[in-house]
């Protein structure tokens, strides 16, 4: 069967394909596939033309993009989802080296790496002018890489706002300090270096900025100056506005915005910092002590930056707030919204402003008494007063998610035309691009998800601030429930028919019941039940605690999805995933724990796809997917082999085609994350390795720690001999002195890196007698004794005990603590306590505790500081006798 061609006109396709082939003397044929998932195939052929005609040589550049197929990909998505992206590396054509390197796509950028570049980059100025482009070029630099990680979907939004942020945040340094420069030359009177502090407000403050956001500044100057150097300063401060601001042949670095100094546009441009503190004291209204919420300073003198954060945590966080404050924000907000249209995403009914009031008024209302809530960040705001226990978690899963949603969406428009827009554009074709640019196969699929979150967050809005009258039966419901009422609220108001929900709710106890119990065992799982009308009835009936069929077979065809995501797939997928783990939080310990049960759930999934998409190579699970230990937090590693290397072309094709199934899936939600990094060679290597190319990677060249990874590999599907490759990679060389050296120093650095001291005690996988220690001390204990037939760790700990490594009561003390351990962080996150961390809060650890059989959280903590312990010491004894 033939593909239909993915471009709308292909006549002109076409011929853009011949002028391609003439200019690179390449043949164009195989290509074409890499426009099937594009946003705007026409407009990326369009670009790809004029790009490759731009450069010095088509045919190079050309053939370099045939060489590296998953960055073609991005490169092309690039291509068709912005015209001014495109225009920027047709007017620059060498940029898409960056594009195309994959060592380019894993960095990313911090103000401090951003500021060294910068600074070697002004190394080779010519004069003013020419460090200020400089500066837009390097600017560009990072723009365009961190759009194509975006589009991607390599990063997390969160990481693309941060990403732009700390950019951002280099410019401004390297602006002031060239601007300072310059300003100075003729005016020896003025110190070396610049003594204005620069504080940013709003979505830079917050470490949020867009792609096309104004930069909201403040200047301050320092208070021991006299009249004249205040003003000679407030022109310095004028000079470097123009310096960031100003259009030059490169654009301008960032568009800025001073109306947020004391006084708006009618203040002086650079007050001192006293004066600052003075206005904010006396004179600030309550929306301007609000802004001070999401303010940091990004540039200037340490001792300026100590005294504004001094005035953000004495303003913005008082310890008692008048009402009459609470009423003119709320007052104020509510003009607002009577201005804006529902197309407005940010200003809107349930759109991105809504949002951030709800927290930033509650950051107001409980900062004081809690520091974890004075954050500039609205996602670390939101997670903090979850963990606070200040907001149900559902309610703060589901704002975040919100959130999250809408910012990209507005990401997105922004990217169609390079516009500081936050309205949906009109236009039909410029809303399927934005459909495909989200991830959806059209505008109908995506307006009904953004209706989705809207309608949540507006409902959480209004249920947290102005709570309305409930009706007869939802008023007899939400009277029983106490705390729980706005996440039920959420929950149910937000389905069709939403009135006999509330009916069945009052009128049977046992659908309260268990609406209850998984609200307050499993309130992860909320905004998966809050979407779907069909597991919200499984749910009230009982039939969710009935054992399900764990198969996806026929869910998909491969002509579905040369047409667009598999959602059927998704949506039965999410079904079972959710009601699984329902059923625990339901019934605990009635059957097998939720790691096995998602293991299993994972394997039906991972052997469906396969078939359903003729994939010939051999799957095998590794880390704890490998262990049958997979978590709601857990990656799924696997690895790809091939008998055949006959087949290996079309078993790489395969392999690309399985990858972006679940790219797509992930795109609907699925919560769990394919990852091949632990192929030989990681990131550069080939997705499918054959048995024979294996064997010569683990004869000359593979590392220790990457034996170790393989250790834990278990067949999913395949051939059974795929299995006897990797276990011989993995324990046929044994393990050296050397080698028991080398793994213990990299445990040591994951241990002290990766966990904050604070934590080390209690990091439940990476502290102090947590899970890796038990994971690493079994698994250097196979590599010395031999794998044996387990495939759990408790399996495995009894087969290291039948080799005389392992006493019996140090095997029963290691394999009740895995258990404990396991079962612990699996409760932990669906309480939603993310971060693998046995909770300091005394309420979270309460919760906990109530979870996990305790008779309080201090008893909770107590049994978790003896286990830890224990297994610390029983790890270290472990490696004394390894060394020996």
């Amino acid at each position: 069967m033939t593909s239909p061609s993915p471009f709308r006109d292909p006549t002109a396709a076409e011929e853009a394909r011949r002028r391609i082939e003439a200019i690179t003397h390449m043949p164009f044929d195989g290509f074409s596939g890499a426009f099937r998932r594009n946003a705007d195939p026409d407009l990326a052929l369009v670009h790809l033309e004029r790009w490759l005609s731009a450069t010095a040589s088509p045919a190079s550049q050309f053939a370099h993009l045939l060489a590296v197929p998953a960055l073609t990909h991005s490169f092309l998505n690039l291509l068709g989802a912005s015209r001014p992206l495109a225009d920027m590396l047709v007017q620059n054509p060498e940029l898409a080296s960056l594009l195309l390197d994959p060592a380019s796509t894993t960095q990313h950028p911090t103000a401090e790496t951003i500021y060294r570049e910068g600074q070697a980059l002004l190394r080779s100025n010519t004069s003013y002018s020419h460090s200020l482009d400089r500066l837009r070029f390097l600017r560009q630099q990072w723009t365009l890489r961190i759009v194509q990680r975006d589009l991607a979907g390599d990063w997390s939004q969160p990481a693309i706002w941060r990403a732009l942020s700390e950019l951002a945040d280099g410019m401004i340094r390297l602006a002031a300090e060239v601007a300072w420069h310059a300003f100075r030359q003729d005016r020896s009177e003025l110190p070396e270096t610049c003594p204005v502090a620069i504080v940013a407000f709003g979505k830079l403050g917050g470490h949020e900025l867009n792609y096309s956001s104004d930069i909201d500044l403040v200047y301050a100057l320092p208070d021991d100056l006299d009249e004249s150097a205040q003003k000679l300063l407030a022109r310095y401060a004028e000079a470097l506005t123009r310096a960031i601001g100003d259009p030059m042949g490169r654009g301008r670095l960032y568009r800025v915005d001073l109306r947020l100094r004391p006084y708006g546009g009618a203040g002086p441009i650079a007050p001192t910092l006293a004066a600052l503190r003075h206005y904010y004291d006396l004179y600030a209204e309550p929306w301007e002590i609000q802004a001070l919420l999401r303010s940091r300073p990004v540039f200037g003198p340490e001792s300026a930056h100590r005294v504004w954060h001094d005035l953000v945590r004495e303003r913005a966080y008082p310890a008692a707030i008048g009402e009459w404050t609470l009423d003119e924000l709320m007052q104020n907000r509510t003009r607002l919204e009577t201005h804006f249209e529902p197309d407005d995403l940010k200003r809107g009914k349930g759109g991105i402003r809504d949002i951030e009031f709800l927290t930033q008024l509650l950051q107001i209302v409980h900062g004081h008494a809690n520091p974890s809530l004075r954050t500039p960040n609205t996602l670390e705001a939101l997670r903090a007063l979850d963990n606070a226990g200040l907001v149900h978690h559902s309610v703060a899963q589901s704002l975040e998610a919100a959130y999250t949603f809408l910012r990209k969406l507005e990401h997105r428009c922004q990217l169609l035309d390079g516009l500081q827009t936050h309205r949906v554009p009109d236009d039909q074709l410029a809303r399927e691009k934005l459909g495909r640019l989200m991830g959806f196969r059209n505008w109908n699929e995506l307006d009904k998800a953004l209706r989705r979150h809207r309608q949540t967050a507006h409902l959480l809005y209004t249920q947290t601030l102005r709570p309305a009258a409930p009706s007869e039966d939802r008023a007899e419901v939400l009277q029983k429930l106490g705390p729980l009422a706005i996440p039920v609220t959420q929950w149910f108001d937000g389905l069709p028919e939403s009135q006999a929900f509330y009916e069945s709710l009052r009128l049977n106890e046992s659908s309260l019941r268990r609406t209850l119990r998984l609200l307050t065992a499993a309130p992860m799982l909320a905004p998966l039940f809050q979407n779907s009308v069909s597991l919200t009835e499984q749910l009230l009936s009982g039939e969710i605690e009935e054992p399900r069929t764990l198969r996806f077979d026929g869910l998909f065809t491969l002509e579905e999805l040369e047409e667009g995501p598999p959602a059927r797939l998704a949506q039965a997928f999410k079904q079972d995933y959710a009601a699984l783990i329902a059923q625990e939080a339901l019934q605990p310990h009635s059957g097998p724990s939720i790691p096995e049960r998602l293991s299993a759930l994972m394997d039906a999934l991972i052997e469906a796809v396969q078939e359903g998409l003729g994939g010939d190579f051999d799957i095998l699970a590794l880390g704890s997917f490998g262990r049958r230990e997979l978590t709601p937090a857990s990656d799924v590693d696997l690895l790809f082999l091939l008998q055949s290397p006959e087949a290996h072309a079309q078993a790489e094709k395969q392999a690309q085609r399985f990858l972006g199934l679940f790219h797509e899936l992930r795109r609907f939600d699925v919560p769990l994350q394919v990852d091949l990094r632990l192929r030989p060679e990681g990131r550069a290597g080939l997705l499918v390795r054959t048995y024979e190319g294996f064997r010569a990677y683990a004869q000359n060249t593979m590392e220790p720690w990457e034996r170790f990874a393989l250790g834990q590999a278990r067949a999913v599907s395949g051939h059974p001999e795929a299995l006897r490759v990797v276990r011989e990679a993995a324990y046929s060389p044994g393990l050296s002195a050397e080698d028991l050296t080398a793994l213990v120093a990299m445990k040591t650095r994951i241990e002290t890196e990766r966990v904050s001291e604070s934590e080390r005690t209690r990091h439940l996988k990476l502290g102090r007698g947590g899970l890796g220690d038990l994971e690493w001390l079994v698994q250097l204990a196979r590599l010395r004794y031999g794998p044996g037939d387990g495939v759990t760790l408790p399996d495995q700990i009894v087969g290291l005990q039948q080799a005389g490594f392992f006493s019996a009561q140090e095997t029963k003390a290691l394999i009740s603590a895995h258990e404990r351990l396991l079962g612990l962080r699996v409760r932990l996150l669906l309480l939603g306590q993310k971060g693998d961390v046995l909770p300091s809060n005394p309420d979270k650890l309460e919760e906990a505790a109530r979870e996990t059989g305790f008779t309080s959280g201090p008893a909770l903590e107590q049994d978790y500081m003896i286990m830890t312990e224990t297994v610390r010491t029983l790890y270290m004894t472990g490696l004394e006798r390894l060394a020996r």
